[in-house]
């Protein structure tokens, strides 16, 4: 908590300035992103005065590598020079590649092809009990 003119403040992280991109994707938007890909609503917000560092933190540098030709975060392989792209890109990253992800899987179950012998579900006549 902090204290100022009489009001409280809570947060519920704070971050020094030597906190990295990977700490602050993996600590505060990470498990965002894992709730909206539960049905949630999430929202992200940075504020701060002129040159704090929002468009940084969110975006990264502009030189920042091609990093989405890189696994998930969870699976990456370090390299240093993804440490310093943005959380946006990051979050963007993970969600398409969890999209694709849950996508095969469900291809995988309901099967693609009736011709390889899979019979696709049919919604219309499923048993739900």
């Amino acid at each position: 908590h902090a204290h100022r003119d009489g009001h409280t403040f809570t947060f519920d992280k704070c971050f020094s300035g030597l906190a990295t991109q990977v700490e602050i994707y993996n600590t505060l938007i990470l498990p965002l992103l894992n709730s909206c890909l539960e049905g949630y609503n999430a929202t992200t917000l940075a504020y701060g005065q002129t040159g704090a560092g929002k468009t940084y933190t969110t975006l990264g540098p502009v030189t920042s590598p091609d990093f989405f030709n890189q696994s998930s975060s969870k699976d990456a392989k370090h390299a240093p020079e993804y440490d310093v792209v943005g959380i946006l890109p990051r979050a963007l990253r993970d969600l398409f590649i969890e999209l694709q992800r849950k996508s095969d899987s469900l291809n995988k179950h309901c099967g693609e092809n009736p011709a390889d012998g899979d019979e696709n579900i049919d919604s219309d006549n499923r048993d739900d009990s």
